[in-house]
């Protein structure tokens, strides 16, 4: 099981519209659907038994369209796309076989 924690955010937060699909400078030819936040728990602390989690805002928790495996991007590395340039049946920018 692919255990990344992250922040669920949805609308646009610090600009990045999390409702958007988007590809990412390392995957250029894979359409994303940004979750949220990476987010980790702080030091353990005897203080507070049951910490929450702290949000990482600069890297960001995405899946690949159609997929399901967590991956963890900088946010810098997002470029929004538009509904019309990707497959929604296999997440690849510029195959018109869902369409």
């Amino acid at each position: 099981m692919n255990r990344i924690n992250h922040i669920e955010k949805t609308g646009v937060v610090n600009g990045i519209n999390f409702d958007g699909r988007f590809k990412v400078k390392r995957w250029p030819a894979v359409a994303v659907v940004a979750l949220g936040y990476f987010a980790e728990y702080p030091e353990s602390d005897e203080e507070d038994p049951e910490p929450e989690l702290v949000a990482d805002e600069s890297r960001i928790v995405v899946v690949m369209v159609g997929d399901d495996k967590r991956h963890v991007v900088d946010a810098s590395d997002l470029t929004e796309i538009p509904e019309e340039g990707y497959c929604p049946s296999c997440g690849q920018i510029g195959c018109g076989h869902g369409r």
